[in-house]
């Protein structure tokens, strides 16, 4: 299947925007979780984890979900192929990966946040263990996103196997 020059575009566009609402979302979360794990001021830890618990959850699954369904249409309309080159492949399992942690692992955990922030501003105690696993996310997704944009940007390491004279012919037929 190849895409049509103009499909080819508002996939590689709808591709781009979702990547960036994705990393937004992620920076925006990483900046929350910092801020409320290293905030001195209660009000301040509080509207931090309202705020990641709140707004962040769908959106995080939306574009995690966008990237990778307009990801699998580039590679299946494309010259690059799925799985065919090892830097697609790279992408598509950091990929895969991400997004059952976005889906299954973090969005749920996003409304304990709120209601320990919640819990905060009505003069709970802090007990930052409550919240310590965002950590991790807050971590390795933003890295695991910026290795992605570097493998889509370099494209290293070629073909998983280069196209041979004969399986050429099978594949033009």
């Amino acid at each position: 299947m190849n895409l049509q020059p103009r499909a080819r575009k508002a996939a590689v566009v709808a591709h781009v925007v979702s990547i960036a609402a994705w990393i937004g979302l992620d920076a925006a979360k990483t900046i929350l979780v910092f801020t409320g794990i290293l905030a001195g001021d209660r009000d301040t830890v509080a509207l931090a984890y309202r705020a990641l618990g709140t707004f962040l959850g769908w959106p995080l699954v939306v574009a995690s979900l966008a990237a990778l369904v307009t990801g699998v249409v580039l590679g299946l309309g494309t010259k690059w192929g799925v799985l065919t080159h090892w830097w697609v492949t790279a992408k598509l399992a950091i990929t895969l990966v991400l997004v059952a942690l976005v889906c299954f692992v973090l969005a749920p955990m996003l409304p304990e946040a709120a209601a320990y922030g919640a819990a905060l501003a009505a003069g709970a105690e802090p007990a930052p263990t409550a919240v310590a696993d965002l950590v991790y996310p807050a971590v390795v997704a933003p890295t695991s996103l910026l290795i992605a944009t570097i493998l889509s940007v370099v494209k290293p390491w070629g073909r998983i196997r280069p196209a041979t004279p004969a399986r050429r012919e099978r594949v033009a037929v």
